[in-house]
């Protein structure tokens, strides 16, 4: 039963640390991706309107 306990608690420990690692990557991901948008918006003439789509969309 102890064993069985172990392995249980280490499937447990292994997925959380997976789960873990796949949010900060997807955190990575969003974070590029809106200072992409930053820099695409300060380096071309969008008027207003273009913006708050722009800002819209990638704060969804």
């Amino acid at each position: 039963v102890i064993e069985d306990i172990n392995k249980y608690q280490q499937i447990t420990k292994s997925k959380k640390l997976e789960l873990l690692k796949i949010k900060s990557e997807l955190q990575q991901c969003c974070h590029k991706s809106r200072m992409i948008l930053m820099e695409l918006t300060n380096n071309h003439d969008i008027d207003t309107d273009d913006e708050d789509e722009h800002a819209q969309f990638f704060l969804l």
